[in-house]
């Protein structure tokens, strides 16, 4: 369990196009829609270890620093909404 000590020490992470697609790769076949919180980890070669994934917003995104990056997460959720009968 990530406690408080861990939690601070997280670090946005800027992702390549081709690591992006990767996710994507893996959530097409599920036919998921909405957020997903990733978790992965760098290895020493650069290359990605995937250890979750959730369908939700990740905590880090509900800090008062990152409410630009919460608005506009929701904002493109909305853009992208659908109704479904």
């Amino acid at each position: 369990m990530r406690g408080r000590q861990n939690f601070e020490s997280v670090a946005a992470s800027e992702i390549s196009t081709a690591e992006l697609e990767l996710f994507e790769r893996i959530l097409r076949p599920l036919a998921f829609s909405g957020p997903a919180n990733i978790d992965f980890r760098r290895r020493p070669d650069g290359s990605i270890a995937m250890l979750e994934i959730n369908p939700r917003f990740g905590l880090s995104l509900l800090r008062p620093e990152h409410v630009v990056d919460l608005r506009a997460a929701v904002g493109a959720i909305l853009a992208h909404a659908t109704l479904r009968h």
